[in-house]
């Protein structure tokens, strides 16, 4: 059940900063550049919401 949870936590963060969603430490070093970042709780917020989704889905 863990394992499960984990490998879903793992995609909903991939699939959000994907979308251009990440904080800022990301935002430097990703390529290409992104010029738009969140704060830390507007990221877990996103992959929450992310995450609450992909459930209803399901």
């Amino acid at each position: 059940e863990v394992i499960g949870f984990a490998n879903k936590l793992e995609r909903a963060v991939k699939r959000t900063i994907e979308d251009g969603i990440m904080t800022k430490d990301l935002a430097l070093i990703a390529e290409p550049k992104v010029d738009k970042y969140v704060y830390t709780e507007e990221f877990i917020r996103a992959v929450k919401d992310r995450l609450d989704k992909e459930e209803e889905i399901r």
